[in-house]
């Protein structure tokens, strides 16, 4: 679903930028020639819903902003993504796709800025570093819930020592 660009390589290594997400669209040619080609969008970019990408391209084909376009269908169903883009017979495919790139939430940027607390202190962090101080908290995190376990464990066996004192 992510497109890897250079946008996207500078976001990893400095922590700052933006990732280019596109819907994964396939552009599904004609049987019989009466009818037009279809783009088939099956998968959608993050925090991007079906209906109202429908809506729009429905309102850029109203207002001729759009041309080649016959009809837009939701055929979701099912957890499964499925908006089908019907062509008119004489319409380029993939000018079309790229319009639609253009126009409507097919296609949307997504703003990176990695800024986490490293020893108190707020840092914008690359991937490497990102990665590394989320292991180094997990550790933390494990080291200190075994402690606690160890000195509740000690605590009851303490108990269970001077109680066992008691019965003897």
């Amino acid at each position: 679903l992510v497109t890897v660009t250079s946008m996207c390589w500078y976001s990893y290594t400095t922590g700052k930028g933006s990732i280019r997400l596109r819907a994964v669209c396939e552009i599904e040619e004609s049987t019989s020639g009466r009818s037009g080609d279809q783009i088939v969008v099956t998968e959608m970019p993050y925090q991007t819903s079906i209906s109202v990408t429908a809506a729009r391209i429905a309102e850029l084909v109203q207002t001729r902003a759009i041309e080649g376009i016959s009809d837009v269908n939701d055929e979701s169903a099912k957890g499964k993504t499925r908006l089908v883009i019907k062509l008119k017979k004489d319409a380029a495919a993939l000018v079309i796709l790229n319009n639609l790139y253009k126009h409507t939430p097919l296609q949307t940027n997504f703003a990176v800025n990695t800024v986490a607390l490293v020893d108190g202190v707020p840092r914008t962090l690359n991937l490497v570093q990102m990665l590394q101080a989320y292991i180094d908290h997990q550790v933390e995190v494990i080291q200190r819930r075994s402690q606690f376990r160890l000195d509740k464990a000690l605590k009851r066996a303490h108990l269970v020592e001077g109680l066992l004192k008691a019965i003897n």
